[in-house]
């Protein structure tokens, strides 16, 4: 039995393997920029706790892991940095 976690889809391990995942860059407030594309994209790298990035320029590849099951890659939580706005429902 492999130590990887737990697919958040379908709940299985057996099927988890480790994958190299693209996130969007972290987010910047720049002038011109509407704050509030902040909140309609998908996973950024400003969400992955700092431990778990690459140095820049690769920042936005991150050690995560595919489930062969659900045809899904995903970040575990203990990856994440805490989220107030509860967001996170959206990427499984």
């Amino acid at each position: 039995m492999n130590s990887y976690p737990e697919c958040p889809s379908c709940g299985s391990c057996r099927a988890v393997k480790p994958k190299l995942i693209l996130v969007d860059k972290a987010w910047i407030d720049e002038p011109g920029i509407d704050p509030r594309l902040k909140y309609f994209t998908d996973l950024r790298a400003d969400d992955i706790r700092p431990e778990f990035l690459r140095q820049d320029p690769f920042q936005q590849f991150v050690d995560a892991f595919y489930c062969e099951n659900c045809s899904k890659g995903f970040i575990p939580e203990s990856m994440l940095t805490p989220d107030p706005d509860h967001r996170r429902d959206l990427y499984r």
